[in-house]
């Protein structure tokens, strides 16, 4: 396993360290430390000290990183990956922690955080989607489900008659799965649905390729509101402006004690496609949170 943590701030390093020592099998570690040299520290039998000194972080985060005492203070678990993926873990956590205040729901909705679901053109860090409960419990109870993303698209091209991207058979395929999930009318036509939707967000957490993060922004776009990368405060200053207005993105950036907008996403209208595949994804999710 190769641990990368140049350009990482003291308080991820810090947090990365103690996720490693917590490593339980046995591995001997390649680690990058801030100044960019390398060493080697058997993750099993290193103590956490050791584990520092080898990345040359402070036992003691400095006060101006650590802030005052807040939600990011407890370590996020980690669940797979190590390195860099094991830091833009963390700052997604961290990002989970204030998602109500980065996305405020507003009266009678709900604010609904999803890890990595899939949008067609990649599977994003985050997605924040402020929703109706009712509505979502009423689509609910009426059946009306979408089985995949394609399903959304064919349904809205046979609404619109606009082309959906697929072959005539497939689509006809679909089509008739549409029908039996109660999504037509007999004559075929597609029922009328209420947009549930209000806010949507869609995030990726880089520790410092933001080249990399606007890219992959850019692509999953289409599917949200708003979109947002995520760093740390240390890195933020490297972020081009000019890319991020370009592809109407927004910047967050992670600090001790708080996640907050730097720069403001650019709100553009919500594709009705999106907004019947979040809705799903958001129905999914509430089905999730009762089993």
């Amino acid at each position: 396993m190769s641990l990368q943590f140049a350009d990482m701030g003291g308080w991820i390093a810090a947090r990365v360290a103690d996720q490693v020592a917590a490593l339980p099998e046995r591995s001997f570690v390649a680690v990058r430390d801030v100044h960019g040299s390398r060493t080697a520290v058997d993750a099993t039998s290193s103590s956490r000290a050791e584990i520092r000194r080898a990345l040359q972080v402070p036992s003691t985060i400095p006060r101006r990183e650590r802030g005052r005492a807040g939600p990011l203070d407890a370590p996020p678990a980690v669940t797979a990956g190590v390195g860099v993926p094991v830091a833009e873990r963390a700052l997604t956590e961290a990002f989970g922690e204030f998602a109500p205040v980065i996305l405020s729901p507003g009266p009678g909705r709900s604010l609904i955080h999803m890890r990595e679901v899939e949008l067609g053109t990649g599977r994003p860090d985050a997605v924040l989607v402020a929703v109706s409960r009712a509505g979502l419990e009423a689509r609910l109870k009426k059946g009306l489900r979408l089985p995949s993303l394609a399903h959304a698209r064919v349904l809205e091209s046979s609404r619109t008659g606009a082309p959906s991207g697929y072959s005539r058979r497939y689509s006809s395929q679909l089509m008739k799965s549409l029908h039996e999930l109660g999504w037509l009318t007999r004559r075929g036509r597609v029922r009328a649905s209420t947009s549930l939707v209000a806010s949507s967000l869609v995030v990726e957490a880089k520790v410092s390729d933001w080249h990399r993060g606007i890219g992959q922004l850019a692509k999953a776009r289409w599917a949200s509101h708003d979109g947002a990368l995520l760093m740390p405060m240390e890195n933020q200053h490297r972020v081009s402006r000019a890319a991020l207005r370009h592809n109407r993105l927004g910047l967050l950036v992670a600090r001790p004690d708080i996640v907050d907008w730097r720069v403001r996403s650019k709100r553009v209208e919500l594709r009705r496609t999106a907004d019947l595949w979040l809705t799903e994804l958001a129905i999914r999710s509430l089905e999730a949170d009762r089993s």
